[in-house]
């Protein structure tokens, strides 16, 4: 049996227009405003057996995204899954895979180590935010080594910048 866990962190990147000017709006326009909360400091799978079926945590991933501007969010894993002193017996991180919470049906999604767009080009948000949750899912093979392994998921929201910059009610022209 193994026991695995890992701690997900946020980078929580603002962008801010260089001089004052987005998109090539005056100096008085105001900069968008971008905000990630995650709820969820860690996550623990337990103890799975690799002739288990792959262990599902529901909401693994609670978020709260505020954003006045067309924005994306993306995810990276910072390494492989880790044992403590023990690199040799690292674990791929697509083992562990996400998918939205509230769609059961969709397609179970592997992580990656290059960081990698889980929505874009979404809207901008209400003042209350958009509220995400996810579900990961850990699956344990016969060959692993039994131990704890961690890794550490960054979690990125962004402007979109491939598109006009918009605001909540109105539309900046470039």
């Amino acid at each position: 049996m193994v026991a695995r866990r890992f701690h997900p962190a946020v980078l929580l990147a603002l962008w801010l227009g260089a001089a004052g000017y987005v998109h090539g709006q005056s100096r008085d326009a105001v900069a968008p405003s971008l905000y990630l909360d995650l709820m969820t400091p860690e996550i623990y799978f337990g103890v799975i057996a690799a002739d288990e079926e792959p262990r599902v945590v529901e909401r693994a991933l609670r978020a709260r995204i505020e954003s006045d501007v067309v924005w994306s969010l993306s995810v990276a894993a910072r390494s492989t899954l880790q044992m403590a002193g023990r690199e040799s017996d690292a674990l791929p991180i697509e083992r562990i895979q996400w998918r939205p919470h509230d769609k059961a049906e969709a397609v179970w999604q592997p992580f990656e180590l290059a960081k990698t767009e889980i929505l874009s080009r979404q809207t901008p948000t209400t003042d209350s935010g958009r509220d995400l949750e996810h579900d990961y899912r850990l699956t344990a093979l016969w060959g692993d080594a039994p131990g704890l392994y961690r890794t550490v998921f960054t979690y990125t929201v962004a402007p979109s910048l491939d598109s006009p910059y918009v605001s909540r009610g109105n539309v900046a022209a470039p």
